[in-house]
């Protein structure tokens, strides 16, 4: 075994977007992801000198440009500027897109908030050909955002650069690609897996869509930097790269990655596999199912794993199908049928038994050992691994269900722990 420890890149905590700069309570009464970044944070910590090495990020993205690799140009000018306008607006602002827990919040929250109801849309428009965001705030508002329980509030905007920066940072934190090598060669050494530790989770951000709690997808950004690394590789070294560099993408949040498959869903070049919760019964709803396997030239480059309600990691749920074990080595399998070169992990830990997200007769039921199990087999892509935070609501354990994936897959690749 070598020697080598799991790269933790965080965003500095002397920055004051790791801090609730303003955002309100979540009308769901689950989602808290500053409290779940300090309770990762907490956990991963005191085995820093053993297991990982934190990797501060000192400096914030200066805008959102770096967005631009995932996500339309017009959803990545709303969001850079929309607090500010809201704020400008003043008796302007219309009542029904004023969010309902910083409508009468205490002082001390309406301060953070400039004294300013935190945004949410009035409604959420259809998305067909007909759709056009408009040029003022209140109709881009309702065209971007999808929900009322992911709004626009005073400190996103500076969170939003912080993760932007973890997310590049993440991205160049260890060699990449690796070196060729014959077939009948050894392999390479794998590098060590890096976790980009985000505030805000990403993966229900599509283009140019907001929602389910997410603002930005970070994975997906994640992918297309790690592309343009290969691409920039291939060029110094005289070689001509007319394909990029293909990636896999396994989202193991216990939601269907609805933005991450939708960002990729007519290109081969990254492939997209989900496990998640049976839509038919959990959040989107309306996406995630099995018969949803990519469009155009890409059909075959989406997996779509729904899992029966009390899916256990050796146990099937409720009318039978696969267990969680046996679903996740079927997307690693397909990982290593897409040709891909690096592995992005969308690491969501609310399939946890407990977690308070999971809707009545829904739910996946995994353990806290159970993790360390699932990082075990993501190793078996034995591909250079980054892990992007996702959800996570029971803040009591968030934080071992990560450190205890991070410790599977450093164990599982041959890095000692």
């Amino acid at each position: 075994m070598t020697a080598a420890h799991a790269i933790v890149v965080c965003a500095n905590d002397d920055d004051a977007a790791a801090t609730d700069n303003g955002f309100p309570t979540d009308v769901t009464g689950v989602n808290s992801p500053y409290a779940r970044r300090r309770a990762i944070l907490a956990a991963l910590a005191p085995a820093a000198s053993a297991q990982f090495r934190l990797l501060p990020v000192g400096e914030r993205e200066p805008t959102l440009d770096l967005a631009r690799l995932a996500h339309a140009p017009g959803l990545v000018d709303y969001l850079e500027k929309a607090w500010e306008r809201w704020v400008e607006l003043g008796d302007r602002r219309c009542a029904d897109f004023f969010h309902e827990h910083t409508v009468g919040a205490p002082e001390a929250a309406r301060t953070m908030n400039d004294g300013v109801p935190a945004l949410v849309p009035a409604n959420a428009t259809f998305r067909d050909a007909l759709q056009q965001p408009g040029s003022a705030l209140h109709a881009q508002t309702c065209y971007y955002l999808v929900d009322r329980f992911t709004p626009i509030f005073h400190g996103l905007r500076d969170a939003l650069l912080s993760d932007l920066a973890v997310v590049r940072a993440a991205a160049s934190a260890v060699p990449f690609p690796l070196p060729a090598h014959e077939p009948d060669a050894p392999r390479p050494p794998l590098p060590p897996p890096v976790y980009a530790l985000v505030t805000h989770p990403g993966h229900h951000a599509t283009a140019q869509s907001v929602g389910g709690f997410c603002y930005l997808n970070s994975a997906a950004i994640l992918a297309r930097l790690l592309q343009a690394r290969a691409q920039e590789s291939r060029r110094a070294g005289g070689m001509v790269a007319e394909a990029p560099c293909r990636v896999a993408i396994v989202d193991v949040d216990y939601h269907f990655g609805n933005g991450t498959a939708s960002i990729f869903y007519e290109d081969a070049s990254v492939f997209v596999a989900s496990l998640h919760a049976d839509p038919e019964t959990e959040y989107p709803f309306n996406s995630g199912f099995a018969s949803q396997t990519g469009a155009g030239t890409a059909v075959g480059a989406t997996l779509c794993a729904p899992l029966a309600p009390y899916t256990r990691w050796d146990v099937a749920g409720t009318g039978g199908g696969e267990t969680y074990e046996e679903a996740l080595r079927r997307a690693i399998a397909a990982v290593s049928s897409h040709g891909a070169e690096a592995l992005v992990v969308s690491l969501g830990v609310d399939a946890y038994a407990a977690d308070p997200v999971h809707l009545p007769a829904a739910g996946v039921k995994l353990r806290l050992d159970d993790f360390e199990r699932m990082g075990a087999v993501l190793a078996e892509a034995r591909l250079p691994t980054w892990l992007v935070q996702e959800g996570g609501y029971m803040l009591d354990i968030v934080g071992d269900a990560v450190r205890n994936v991070l410790c599977g897959l450093l164990r599982a690749q041959g890095h000692a722990t």
